[in-house]
């Protein structure tokens, strides 16, 4: 049909309506899309380290100095204090030897460093974070061994000491950062991000898909994995060791682990590191 307006004829083409509305639908969902993708914009100042830190993609890199220091003290000759969870130190070790742990590590700067450039340019990392870290993670070990008291006091035991858990243990200085170093940064792998991290982001993916159960899957998982990982790291101290098991070092190590855990949940896995890595500091150098 022609529509006549004044001298002119307008004549419209369904088709290539049909075509724009199309490409105005697919660009409006690009859009939603690029959208929902966009990068949260850095905080400054404090609120900057608390988001940090409890992101994890950040988190890894800022627990890799931890890392660091842990796999360069297993180079040093007659030290082979290697973390129970411990598994790339063991299969490029054994597989490799020192060469293979020595490229390892190379890799592993090397890849810190990138990502922490690229980062700091984002305005997502500041050099004073890792200092931050190191204080609240002292507080949060505080927390960690006055729980653990409270938990063997109130059953009738004091709470263990370093000594009490690890018998006859005479370690050296290297000894005990290469300890609680590995034990900082791979159990809280392991134990926190792997056990309750993993299974929290999944039933938080499939609870908001269409008929999905909202934010209550989350969080019963979040709370079973909770007290499923405290009583794992807790029992795991009592492989390859000498030291039989004990009650009163099991409640503690399964109090600590739900601390940890709660730290991990509310404050991002760089927290729980540096506290679990200040707490075995202190708990062998004063135990």
């Amino acid at each position: 049909m022609d529509v006549f307006a004044g001298s002119g004829t307008v004549r419209p083409v369904p088709g290539r309506l049909i075509v724009r509305g199309r490409l105005a639908r697919k660009a409006a969902a690009a859009g939603r899309k690029a959208g929902r993708r966009a990068p949260k914009p850095a905080a400054k100042g404090i609120a900057g380290y608390f988001q940090s830190t409890k992101a994890v993609g950040i988190s890894l890199v800022l627990t890799l100095p931890v890392l660091l220091l842990y796999n360069v003290s297993l180079i040093v000759p007659a030290n082979d204090t290697i973390n129970t969870v411990d598994l790339l130190s063991r299969i490029v070790g054994t597989r490799y030897g020192m060469y293979g742990l020595l490229v390892a590590n190379s890799i592993i700067g090397l890849v810190s460093l990138v990502l922490g450039v690229v980062l700091a340019k984002r305005g997502r990392l500041k050099w004073w974070y890792w200092a931050l870290l190191v204080v609240e993670g002292a507080a949060w070990a505080v927390l960690v061994a006055a729980a653990g008291y409270w938990a063997n006091t109130g059953l009738g035991q004091t709470v263990p000491s370093a000594s009490i858990m690890r018998p006859n243990a005479n370690y050296s200085l290297m000894q005990i950062l290469t300890f609680s170093a590995g034990a900082g940064y791979w159990e809280e792998l392991v134990f926190r991000l792997g056990v309750i991290g993993v299974p929290f982001g999944l039933a938080r993916w499939f609870s908001g898909r269409p008929g999905g159960s909202g934010g209550l899957m989350p969080a019963v998982v979040a709370g079973v994995m909770l007290f499923v990982s405290a009583i794992v790291f807790s029992s795991v101290h009592y492989i390859g060791v000498q030291a039989h098991f004990d009650t009163w070092s099991f409640v503690f190590r399964a109090v600590a682990g739900l601390v940890f855990g709660l730290l991990f949940l509310f404050r991002g896995f760089s927290v729980a590191v540096f506290a679990h890595f200040m707490y075995d500091i202190a708990a062998f150098w004063l135990g």
